[in-house]
């Protein structure tokens, strides 16, 4: 495995997306990994991204077709086969607030829905720091209806491991609701939320909400409406969750990549919906984003952040060389 210019430089943030199948997670993936996207986070501030692979790896071919086919041709990309080996993403991100320069490794993972919903105990998900479960607002409402679903198997599966595994805490988890196009905006929880953070204007996307930086006030309302809709709805789902994983270490966010219905895997019009917010959580709460009027509360999410020392930094970094190794020896 080819390592990235910065590892072991500077701290790293390790996001994987896990999900059942068919959750929308690999499309978003895309759009996180699309250098239209972090034009559209860097615009107005002071953050960059910086693909920081030395070499483009063949290995990512199939993703990188699929990435452009989205953006270009309108065209959803296939599922992930069972048991692929995905190969993540790394972006080097530089962010400056004053005179401080704050610099960080953004590793970004995906992995095929069915390892989710059938999670081994060696399960490589469980050497991420930043846990973002994907649910497909289809199933949301397939379980309204009384329908058996598959992403409270994933969770199932997910806390009792973490328990184990992982006993430090030193993880977060984001519950990111996908397709939220679907669900009706008139329900007394949603409602509120209905405030899209993004525009398309021709082929640029804007922020809105977040434009020159993170409203952790706005964000923090989204994500108790959307705690109350998931209490009401699939209380022994939202439950679990909170009783294993305490506030500081979870939120809860929606997205909807395309916005409109697909026919065929495939797609005229393009309405994105929240598409900015999962990660800029993720990066304000580390420093790596500026927020809004609110220095104070920049100092204490720093605070708050899980990778506030170089130790852990270390520690992270040594994992994934382990991988590495492993994944040689196979």
């Amino acid at each position: 495995e080819i390592l990235p210019i910065h590892a072991g430089c500077c701290p790293s943030l390790n996001v994987i997306f896990i999900g059942a199948p068919s959750a929308g997670k690999t499309v978003y993936f895309l759009q996180l990994c699309d250098s239209a996207f972090h034009d559209m986070l860097a615009r107005g501030t002071r953050c960059c991204f910086e693909n920081d692979m030395p070499a483009d790896d063949e290995r990512r071919q199939r993703y990188e077709e699929a990435r452009r086919n989205l953006r270009d041709n309108k065209i959803l990309p296939e599922p992930n086969r069972k048991g692929e080996i995905i190969f993540p993403y790394y972006f080097y991100i530089q962010s400056q607030d004053g005179g401080e320069i704050r610099r960080a490794l953004l590793r970004l993972e995906d992995i095929d829905g069915q390892q989710c919903t059938e999670m081994e105990w060696e399960s490589q998900i469980f050497n991420s720091n930043i846990f973002v479960i994907a649910i497909g607002a289809d199933e949301l409402l397939a379980n309204e209806k009384g329908e058996e679903v598959q992403f409270t198997r994933v969770v199932e599966k997910l806390l009792p491991r973490l328990r184990v595994l992982r006993p430090d805490g030193d993880y977060e988890i984001l519950v990111m609701i996908t397709k939220c196009d679907l669900l009706n905006f008139e329900n007394s929880h949603l409602k509120p939320t209905a405030e899209n953070t993004v525009v398309v204007e021709g082929k640029k996307i804007q922020q809105t909400v977040h434009e020159h930086g993170f409203d952790y006030q706005k964000f923090n309302k989204r994500s108790k409406h959307i705690q109350d809709y998931l209490k009401e709805e699939c209380p022994t789902f939202y439950l679990s969750l909170t009783y294993a994983i305490p506030d500081e270490r979870l939120n809860f966010c929606m997205v909807a990549s395309i916005g409109e219905t697909c026919t065929d895997n495939k797609f005229e019009n393009f309405s994105p919906m929240f598409i900015d917010e999962p990660i800029l959580a993720i990066l304000a709460k580390e420093g790596l984003y500026p927020v809004k009027s609110q220095k104070e509360k920049t100092k204490e999410m720093r605070a708050k952040s899980s990778f506030k020392d170089f130790g852990k930094m270390v520690k992270n970094f040594s994992r994934r060389v382990m991988d590495q190794m492993e994944l040689l020896d196979e």
